[in-house]
């Protein structure tokens, strides 16, 4: 009976020792996953607006329309004859140096940077409900000019003189929408020392995956077309805008733009 007795508290020590070891994993991989997910989350900020990340991560994303957006479509002039002329290096220094700017001046002036595509820089109003149109208009208006006085500062620092850029804004809606999934889960490592009967077929701890595709978030509809056409009939140096964008927000941004 003593033996019996001896033998389960040992069988009993054993266990809460597991147990214990088990727990203690449990906790570290729980406070591991919590730091992957906040980190996964500031990642997918970058790629879509707040009101859109939100929703895509409670499962319940679908596309939305925005109406009383601003849209900015620019493009740099003799940029394909300086990538020709310039070494390699200098040119995508040039680009990123160029492009890091237009990202900070987006922060300033409240805009939402959509993507970039080669030499060009497609910005909108932060897409989300009740936006004030006015005020929306009037800080994008501001981001293009200041987008300007970027160029010209890199254009100096960087010695490509002969560097423009063409500007178009455009006022109306689109649809916005992401493009891609992404998903995430745990999963066991299971441990197989032969050499320790014990830890054979347990689980000894979770590792974070993931299963992704591309994500994008994108912006689609007639008034994007329209801004992107106003910006290939625009001047180089100069800031164009639509009639939509003159009419309806307020006629005080004509004074503004070509």
């Amino acid at each position: 009976t003593s033996a019996m007795a001896a033998c389960f508290a040992s069988v009993s020590a054993i266990m809460a020792r597991m147990r214990e070891s088990w727990e203690r994993r449990i906790y570290l991989t729980d406070i591991e996953y919590r730091s992957w997910q906040k980190r996964a989350n500031r990642l997918l900020s970058e790629f879509m607006p707040s009101s859109a990340l939100e929703a895509y991560l409670a499962d319940r994303y679908m596309a939305s329309l925005f109406k009383n957006m601003t849209l900015l479509f620019a493009d740099i002039c003799n940029y394909t004859a300086y990538a020709k002329s310039a070494p390699a290096e200098r040119v995508v220094s040039l680009l990123t140096t160029l492009f890091s700017r237009f990202d900070n001046l987006s922060d300033t002036y409240a805009v939402y940077k959509v993507h970039t595509i080669g030499d060009a820089y497609v910005a909108s109003t932060e897409p989300k409900e009740g936006v004030d149109k006015i005020q929306s208009a009037r800080r994008m208006v501001a981001f293009a000019q200041a987008m300007v006085e970027a160029l010209h500062a890199v254009r100096l620092e960087m010695s490509a003189p002969d560097l423009e850029m063409r500007i178009g804004l455009h006022f109306g809606k689109f649809i916005g929408g992401v493009i891609g999934e992404f998903s995430s889960g745990l999963l066991p490592v299971w441990d197989n020392d032969v050499s320790d009967p014990r830890a054979v077929g347990v689980c000894s701890r979770f590792v974070v995956i993931t299963a992704t595709t591309k994500i994008n978030y994108d912006i689609f509809g007639v008034d994007v077309t329209i801004a992107n056409q106003v910006e290939t009939a625009g001047i180089p140096g100069k800031i164009v805008a639509s009639d939509s964008l003159r009419r309806d927000p307020g006629s005080d941004l004509y004074n503004t733009c070509t």
